[in-house]
């Protein structure tokens, strides 16, 4: 259970829980190399647009040292899901079956585990790969290969509509994103279209199951802890906002919750004035009613459960520019220190790592 006291840093087996559940093999690949990259697609009763996902992950131009595993959550046998995976004949497809249901943040982390790659691209099951992805993404981790996580940017597509191209960004700028980053916002976004290390994944754990669906945000502070990560400002694949269990209320309220430790731990942990912090959460959180309305018109929620007090509007500017400049005081203190901020993290990582091998 998340509260005041949780410890976002810290690193936690998230393996262990279904360990002794099996994946069924039903499609092996049949390759005649050894696979660099692993795009790995969670799925569970959503074939039509699973559908889509897959073609997205076959289709990829330019770069060949990849395959393709979906992991269903479904242990129906001859479901949907089945027929569907059966119609191919692609080489680069593997398809597992769980024996029991692992739920959502159970079934992404045994995707890691049945990836056999270096590197691993996770998408949903209703998202997009756009045809470039693994090309460029790839290209950069041969240049940087000590990278964590690579995040390009998405596109955000909401229902059913069609892909706009002339909406997508021309710029192809990469920055580093450090843990103080997150003091202000999630600012590599979902967990989808994104490529991992597998072995520093597997040093930091995996998804957390007790961050609900913050998992993902969860996932990427912690990896920006230790370990490099980077997001391009270039959209690579696409994030379908349509309806599924994101948006259910009792789920948001979850979001909302887990978000507002995260948010408050990092304030403390980079030791911001706690008047500073305290308006700063006031800021991010008072109107989060009125946001996730926009997602589910009955979505109701009292931030005074999360001692938020309402904020004058006129101290608005002032608390976000005096965070954003603490935060940019981390980033150079980082920048110029190189290495040797970064020492003692490091050497736990590299004791994770190889723990993880």
């Amino acid at each position: 259970m998340v509260d005041q006291n949780t410890d976002f840093f810290q690193i936690t087996d998230n393996f262990k829980e279904h360990a002794n559940t099996r994946s069924i093999s039903l499609i092996a690949s049949k390759l005649n190399f050894t696979p660099k990259v692993t795009i790995v697609i969670p799925t569970y009763k959503r074939t039509d647009l699973l559908q889509e996902a897959l073609e997205s992950a076959i289709n990829q131009q330019g770069y060949e040292q990849y395959n393709i595993i979906v992991v269903d959550d479904n242990p129906e046998r001859g479901c949907e899901t089945e027929k569907l995976l059966g119609s191919y004949s692609n080489s680069r497809i593997s398809y597992y079956k769980n024996e029991q249901n692992l739920k959502m943040i159970g079934n992404t982390n045994r995707c890691f585990e049945l990836a056999d790659a270096e590197w691993v691209v996770m998408i949903h099951d209703d998202d997009l790969l756009l045809p470039d992805f693994l090309k460029v993404c790839m290209k950069i981790v041969d240049q940087e290969p000590d990278i964590g996580i690579l995040k390009p940017a998405q596109y955000q597509l909401h229902d059913r509509d069609k892909l706009d191209m002339s909406k997508f960004s021309s710029s192809k700028k990469i920055t580093r994103v450090y843990d103080t980053d997150h003091c202000l916002s999630n600012t590599v976004g979902a967990n989808t279209g994104i490529l991992f290390n597998r072995k520093k994944f597997f040093s930091l754990g995996g998804f957390n199951p007790q961050y609900l669906l913050s998992m993902d945000l969860c996932l990427v502070v912690l990896f920006s802890h230790f370990y490099k990560v980077y997001k391009m400002d270039q959209v690579l694949s696409v994030y379908r906002w349509i309806s599924n269990s994101s948006l259910n209320v009792d789920t948001l309220k979850g979001f909302v919750i887990v978000d507002f430790r995260l948010y408050s731990f990092l304030l403390r942990y980079f030791k911001v004035p706690a008047n500073i912090a305290a308006n700063i959460l006031n800021l991010k959180f008072n109107e989060i009613e009125k946001t996730y309305k926009k997602v589910n018109e009955n979505f109701a929620f009292d931030v005074n459960t999360l001692g938020i007090k309402p904020i004058k509007p006129a101290a608005v500017k002032i608390y976000y520019y005096i965070l954003k400049g603490i935060t940019s005081f981390y980033r150079t203190v980082y920048f110029f220190n190189g290495g040797n901020i970064f020492k003692r993290r490091l050497a736990k990582a590299q004791l994770l790592l190889e723990a993880a091998r």
